[in-house]
């Protein structure tokens, strides 16, 4: 989206991503699920682990085509605490872990429902009996019996499926020649993989099928699980920063309720256009 405020300056990112959030709150409500606690997790760098730990990991993304990319999100950044957002990040850790950190931490310490917003299915291994995604590219709120059917597995074995297909996108491989079928055909057989990987790593190869192809491939498989996993715990985090900047928004999501967010963005929206400079944003989403 090309758009820019009075001053010439482009915040295109930022209108389109408000406007999606005023829709999915619009949706959210008619489930009768009314945000009130929102928080945004960003990326700061490149993930210091992974790249460590498989140097070719997302070596294969293309650089974002829009030129002012990285102003634009530090534009967005600077808006999302007018919208009531509490935003996390720290430097060289992705997104998705903090945001598993934190679901994981609000689940265990509150008891109401989590809804993850996103639209990409790595986040479905998160999901539990108090947490759903709504996917906002296919607009479905996907709990654990959505996720079953979807994935052809529990959401809690989307990791091991990862582990064993690959994932393009990341640049993992995974087990070379099983694919999606030959994981899902691994994983509706065997309940725990990693019984079936110790097993393997000890006994003959077979002589054909998926199970041959997954004894040539096991440190791969361990290798892409590890790869693929998002954090759950703040031990998980790489960093002291992260596990810090988890916690402080954690308890500011325990505080006292706040005002729906969709009803903010729809009388906010529609002025962003205008801002650019952070006293402007103050004085236009007060």
């Amino acid at each position: 989206m090309h758009q820019n405020d009075v001053n010439g300056e482009p915040c295109g990112i930022a209108v389109g991503f408000f406007k999606t959030a005023s829709r999915i709150c619009t949706e959210l409500k008619e489930q009768f699920m009314e945000p009130v606690t929102n928080i945004a997790c960003m990326d700061f760098g490149r993930c210091a682990w992974r790249t460590e730990s498989y140097p070719e990991y997302k070596g294969g993304r293309k650089k974002p085509e829009v030129h002012d990319f990285l102003p634009q999100m530090a534009a967005l950044e600077q808006a999302l605490p007018h919208f009531g957002f509490k935003v996390i990040k720290a430097l060289r850790v992705e997104a998705d872990d903090l945001l598993g950190v934190a679901s994981y931490e609000l689940e265990k310490r509150t008891d109401e429902p989590l809804c993850i917003l996103s639209s990409d299915k790595d986040t479905y291994q998160l999901i539990t009996d108090r947490v759903a995604v709504y996917d906002f590219g296919t607009n479905l709120i996907v709990n654990e019996a959505k996720a079953t059917e979807i994935l052809g597995i529990p959401p809690n074995r989307l990791v091991e499926m990862k582990a064993l297909a690959g994932d393009s996108s990341d640049n993992i491989p995974g087990a070379k020649g099983i694919g999606q079928k030959g994981a899902l055909e691994i994983l509706n057989t065997y309940p725990d993989l990693q019984a079936l990987l110790h097993k393997l790593e000890f006994e003959a190869p077979p002589e054909k099928g998926v199970l041959k192809k997954l004894a040539a491939s096991i440190a791969d498989v361990r290798l892409a699980g590890k790869l693929c996993t998002i954090a759950q715990t703040p031990e998980q985090l790489w960093t002291e920063e992260a596990r810090v900047e988890v916690e402080k928004v954690v308890k500011w999501a325990m505080g006292p309720p706040r005002a729906p967010l969709d009803d903010m963005v729809l009388e906010a929206y529609s002025d962003l256009w205008r801002v650019r400079d952070a006293e402007t944003w103050k004085y236009a989403f007060s």
